[in-house]
């Protein structure tokens, strides 16, 4: 007997980090001195892969606690917080040099955290699988990165 199991990617599973309007409101925003710029909903829940994404792109990460990380650039100052591990992290965005490459930068950060969120969901699915006595009797990687797993029970 065998079964079909689909991993789609993280990215159209959860959607963007940002939505459509916080980008377009932060893109449209007249940076002034010392104005703050409004938090942003963010869909990193993993402190430890949102770490590992930060530092995969070269940037140098500032943890005050497991809740908390800021890190600095060209372009400006992104600080990741939440108040404890069963909420997603908020994005505090300052010193704003150059708004359109910081948001290309975390754009790019999105995107990277959703490849590391779907390669520990994988090897987690199929540590998962051998545990159980499954094997994986043919596995496919389709055109939108979904992967197709036949597996044998």
């Amino acid at each position: 007997m065998s079964v079909t199991l689909t991993l789609v990617p993280l990215a159209i599973a959860v959607g963007i980090t940002l939505t459509a309007a916080s980008s377009a409101m932060l893109t449209q925003q007249k940076t002034k001195p010392n104005e703050p710029l409004p938090v942003l909903e963010t869909a990193f829940t993993d402190a430890n892969l949102l770490h590992k994404t930060l530092t995969q792109h070269g940037l140098q990460v500032h943890s005050t606690h497991e809740n908390e990380m800021t890190v600095r650039s060209a372009s400006g100052t992104l600080r990741y917080f939440r108040q404890d591990k069963s909420q997603p992290f908020q994005l505090q965005i300052s010193n704003v040099c150059n708004m359109r490459e910081l948001l290309d930068s975390v754009d790019e950060l999105e995107n990277e955290y959703g490849r590391n969120v779907q390669t520990f969901t994988y090897n987690k699915v199929m540590t998962s699988l051998h545990e159980h006595g499954m094997t994986v009797d043919q596995e496919e990687i389709l055109e939108d990165d979904s992967i197709l797993l036949t597996l044998n029970v």
